[in-house]
């Protein structure tokens, strides 16, 4: 896997077990991460995503996931949408901008739907949002359906940096496949997982769909890509 930590490249070929533990892994770490943003909210009520979020992913990598979706002819404004560890909503706020209506988002960190609230007020945005543990508790859409849609920037890869990740990674996967219908998709953004690598872990309940376009860089001599976006179909 090419691992990336706040954009820094280590080229790294490892075994899926070879990730090491890190607080990026842990509840209090996000727990506190948010609680900071919500602090850095109420001094510049005027600040952008970027500025006030912690980083992880940049909103570039929004508009190219955003740009997929709006692309797809089977996708249109009303499909029910879920973004899986949503935190500041940077991936709602967009789809909402453009247009989008049925949208949910779940984390299980209450400072980011806090977080995630102010930006929908402050926007004049409709979400749905929820404190939710994908791991702990199965989780049930408000509509009674699974999603046609589900979104995850960065959750799998926080999920990897967890104390118990093999188990925990494995718990999620499950999860996820039960809050998508049958042909329904994933769109999963990584900076620690190949294409590969995700869909060896997937395996069991989706497969490889698309890929979506993202940036590249050299390093050492040799080149990668920044993050990884692939998209994933549910079996049927």
């Amino acid at each position: 896997a090419l691992h990336t930590v706040r954009g820094e490249p280590n080229f790294k070929i490892a075994a899926a077990e070879d990730f090491a533990p890190s607080e990026r892994g842990t509840k209090q770490y996000w727990d506190n991460a948010y609680e900071r943003e919500l602090g850095n909210l109420e001094e510049c009520e005027d600040g952008d995503l970027d500025d006030l979020s912690e980083v992880w992913f940049s909103m570039d990598s929004v508009k190219r996931l955003l740009g997929w979706i709006t692309s797809q002819p089977n996708i249109n404004h009303t499909t029910d949408i879920i973004d899986l560890g949503c935190g500041n909503a940077a991936v709602l706020l967009e789809l909402a901008k453009s247009g989008f209506t049925n949208l949910t988002g779940v984390d299980y960190s209450a400072g980011a739907i806090e977080l995630a609230k102010r930006f929908a007020e402050r926007d004049g945005v409709q979400l749905q949002l929820a404190e939710h543990d994908l791991l702990a508790v199965p989780y049930t859409p408000p509509a009674g359906s699974p999603f046609t849609l589900a979104t995850d920037r960065g959750t799998f890869d926080a999920i990897s940096l967890s104390e118990e990740s093999a188990a925990n990674r494995r718990a999620y996967v499950e999860a996820v496949a039960q809050i998508i219908r049958p042909d329904g998709m994933l769109a999963l953004t990584t900076c620690n997982w190949t294409k590969d690598e995700i869909l060896t872990q997937f395996a069991d309940f989706f497969v490889h769909l698309a890929d979506v376009s993202t940036p590249m860089f050299r390093f050492g001599g040799r080149s990668g890509a920044q993050y990884t976006i692939v998209i994933l179909a549910r079996k049927a």
